[in-house]
Parts: C-alpha cells; structure tokens; sequence
C-alpha cells in the first residue's frame, strides 16, 4: 500500500513538475503540477506565497510574480506556466552572475520567522499526501496519534531559550515536524526524533528530503538532526535519552503503565534536564510527603505553557515543562531528619528529667 502511494508520487513529479532555480542560492526545487486544491489546502496559492517570499528578499522579481498571478487567475495551462518558470529560472541566472544574491541573504535575517512557517507548511503539505493515513492505528493503545502545532512548538523555543549547548530529543516524533522546527528555529546542538509508527515514519522520509532541497533553496540554515525509526523505550535508543537536555513527549494518549515506565526513566537524569509533554506527570503545586519522597514527582519542578492549538480537539490546552531540579525532595528529607532528631533530643531531655525525678525523690525519701 505505501509503496502505491509512493509510485504514484514519482510518476506525477517526473510527468508534470516546474523546476525552479533559486536567485538566493542557485539550487533547483520542482513544483508538482496539477496543482492539488481541496477545502483545506490550495497548492497554487501556496505557490504564489513561495515566490511572494521571493520577491521580499528580491524586489526585483515582482514582475515574475505579478506574471504568475495573472496566470494562476487565469487557470493557464501547464504549458504557459512552463514558459513562466523558464523565465523566472533565467532572471534567477543573471541575478546570480550580477552577483547580488549576497544581498538577498542579509535580507533574510528580517524575514526569516516568517519564511521559515511557510517552508514548514510546504514541507508537510507536499509530503503528507494523505493524512488520515496518520489515524491507521491498533485502537486502545499508546499509538494514538496527534500533532503539536507551530504555535504550540514556538510557545516551547520563546520559554525555554534553547542554546547550542543543548540536546532535543522528540520521544514519538510523528512526521517528524517538531524536531524540524527546532533544527531550524534555535542553536541546539542537534534535535532527534524517535518513531515507530508506519504511516508516519513513511512521511517522515518525505518530510526529511523535502525540508532539506527547501531550506537549501532559499538558503536558510538549520542545525543537525536525526529521524530515527523504532520504538523509543527499545534500550538501544536509552544513551538518546540520557543524553538529551531537552525531552519532548506528546502524552496525552499514553497507557498510564508507560507514562509510569518513562517515570522511572527519568528518574536517572541530571539536574536541569528539562521535559515538556502534553500531560503533566506532577502537579505544580504538589506537596511531598513520606508517600511519594522517592518517585519522580517528587525531583521536578513543573510549569505550564502557554495554551496553543492542537490536533487532537479544538480547544487550546497547555504543555507542561518539567524541570528536573532535586533541592526540593533534600530539603524535604533534611527537614524529616532535622524534625527526627529534634524529637530524639526531645524525648532523650524528658527521659532524663524523669529519670533526675525519680532520683531526687528516692533520695528524698530516704533522708525522711
């Protein structure tokens, strides 16, 4: 089944593609045509949005854009679309042999938020060809599958201020669009996702090679990240874990069983570690008692994100942060062991006295 789809996929791109050389960076992209228009998702406005970008970074190319609008309106034919991407490849040439495209990087600082959404919708758009696919799962189970929105991931970088000393790790990465994002919003060392669902590491791939020849070709940089295949409790996949700074886990659907076994995971890690899930694995405001001293509620600090859209409902739920941070549970048991030895002091001074009492009236008595 996968295969067909991916078979179907080739056939249009090598029957029907417009390829385009970027002014920027001098790399080739193909655009799919027929363009693909349904309720949700129109191709051929996506389309004049990548070269609307284009004409930010370049003013010169407004007349190509203003052509292609005229075009698109017109519902032209492939073939008087084919002549206008020579034309745009041609400009694209001479801007380069003019040696101008060095200013159309600066430019790209002052743009750069704003492009980088729009390649991440291109890439998930032109990769996920179907999406209810993602919803193929065994019912019951902690496969459930849901997406953490652009919103969602940009609450996480602004509160987290992720650094080039850090480590993101994306524990059921999906199509992988979290950990694209971070790769290439932040600093972070590296960014790895982990999946071990069908359809979605199917996409993935697609999503991966799309990301890379879009980003090239507008010349944004992005930092090193993996898309790893399988199941991330797998021991293999524990040195990720360990190693991670940074942990990412939408847990809304997880069993209770495996949300208590990434418990005991994390109960290993550093001090500062930091994890953000969809469902809190402790309460903010959570008092520790003799009970829960020694589960993993108990080393953590947890904050609540800002509300976002999600997948999954149409309500604005929060993520979690969960700060790995033990002075809390040593200030609790210092207190138990300080509160302990008060009470021996205590008991040990009133034995004593009885014991002065007792002397002091059988001394008493017999000097009656």
């Amino acid at each position: 089944m996968i295969r067909d789809d991916a078979s179907q996929k080739e056939e249009i791109v090598e029957k029907k593609s417009l390829k385009l050389i970027s002014p920027v960076t001098g790399r080739r992209v193909l655009i799919r045509f027929p363009f693909v228009t349904n309720k949700s998702y129109n191709a051929a406005k996506e389309f004049q949005s990548s070269i609307r970008f284009i004409v930010k970074l370049i003013p010169t190319f407004l007349g190509n854009l203003q052509k292609l609008n005229e075009l698109l309106e017109s519902s032209a034919c492939y073939e008087a679309l084919l002549i206008w991407s020579r034309q745009f490849n041609y400009d694209a040439k001479v801007f380069r042999r003019r040696n101008q495209h060095p200013r159309a990087c600066q430019a790209l600082r002052s743009t750069r938020e704003s492009l980088l959404k729009h390649v991440l919708q291109v890439v998930y758009n032109s990769s996920v060809l179907n999406p209810a696919k993602l919803n193929i799962y065994p019912p019951s189970t902690s496969s459930v599958y849901g997406e953490t929105s652009t919103e969602m991931v940009e609450e996480i970088i602004n509160r987290l201020n992720i650094t080039s000393s850090d480590s993101f790790l994306d524990l059921g990465s999906g199509v992988g669009q979290v950990v694209l994002h971070i790769a290439a919003a932040t600093q972070c060392r590296v960014a790895v996702g982990i999946e071990c669902r069908e359809w979605p590491l199917f996409y993935s791939k697609a999503m991966d090679s799309s990301f890379r020849r879009w980003m090239k070709w507008y010349g944004i940089p992005y930092q090193r990240y993996e898309l790893l295949e399988g199941d991330f409790m797998d021991e293999k996949f524990r040195h990720y874990i360990n190693e991670a700074t940074i942990i990412f886990i939408n847990n809304i659907a997880f069993t209770p069983a495996l949300n208590y076994q990434l418990e005991e995971i994390f109960l290993t890690l550093d001090d500062g570690v930091r994890i953000v899930s969809s469902r809190e694995f402790a309460a903010p405001d959570l008092r520790l008692n003799a009970r829960n001293v020694n589960d993993f509620c108990a080393i953590v600090k947890v904050e609540s994100l800002r509300p976002a859209p999600v997948s999954w409902t149409s309500k604005m739920l929060p993520y979690f942060v969960h700060t790995i941070d033990r002075r809390k549970r040593a200030e609790y048991l210092a207190s138990r062991s300080s509160s302990s030895a008060t009470k021996k002091r205590f008991k040990g001074s009133k034995n004593s006295q009885k014991k002065a009492y007792v002397c002091e009236a059988f001394t008493n008595g017999e000097a009656t």
